[in-house]
């Protein structure tokens, strides 16, 4: 869990943190939490695919010291 949040568990119930929709009613913050939820799962799948792949392919990756 992160640090500072809250955890409610029931049927249906769902906080999210967007700045930009600020305090609006449900009905017309819908869609914006709706694209941001689409978004934070698309980069979630993408973080775990190149995490993947990485450790799979077995590389490393050299800095010279200096």
């Amino acid at each position: 869990m992160v640090p500072g949040t809250c955890v409610l568990e029931g049927k249906g119930l769902v906080f999210v943190r967007l700045r930009s929709i600020g305090t609006l009613p449900l009905p017309k913050a819908r869609e914006a939490i709706e694209k941001a939820l689409v978004a934070e799962k698309v980069s979630a799948g993408v973080k775990a695919i190149q995490e993947r792949l990485i450790r799979e392919s077995a590389l490393q990756i050299l800095v010279p010291e200096g």
